[in-house]
């Protein structure tokens, strides 16, 4: 199997706007559980785009990657990866990682994943359309 790699400015671009508003709703808004998901949810959208910017695979392999990649960050909270591996006094360690394990951000996580599944059902709905409005 061929890694297929070409950098695309705009899935990067969408990247940048999915780590801007991350960091907006994770610093500057307090407002709860639904803060917590909002901020999941984006963090599931910006792993997305931004594998999106240099792996050309379909939407459905690189959601899945991306979900995969979310729970497995939080599988590691759940089991305090940091304290095994001596990194638990590190701020930086926690910055990434985070600190607290919640079931409510596997949900999140999911919901985040359905959002980039329809969204790809939808472009090919669209593309479909298109070609059959122009007749090729």
């Amino acid at each position: 199997m061929k890694i297929r790699i070409k950098f695309k400015a705009w899935s990067f671009i969408v990247t940048m706007a999915c780590f801007i508003f991350y960091y907006s709703i994770s610093s500057f808004m307090k407002f709860g559980v639904q803060q917590d998901m909002l901020a999941d949810v984006t963090l599931v959208l910006m792993t997305f785009f931004l594998l999106k910017s240099f792996f050309q695979y379909p939407i459905q392999s690189l959601a899945l990657v991306s979900l995969l990649l979310a729970l497995t960050n939080e599988v590691a909270q759940f089991i305090q990866y940091l304290s095994l591996i001596e990194l638990h006094q590190s701020p930086l360690a926690w910055a990434i990682m985070g600190n607290h394990y919640q079931l409510v951000e596997l949900l999140a996580y999911l919901l985040g994943y359905l959002i980039l599944i329809f969204g790809g059902y939808l472009q090919t709905q669209y593309r479909l359309w298109r070609r059959y409005k122009t007749g090729s």
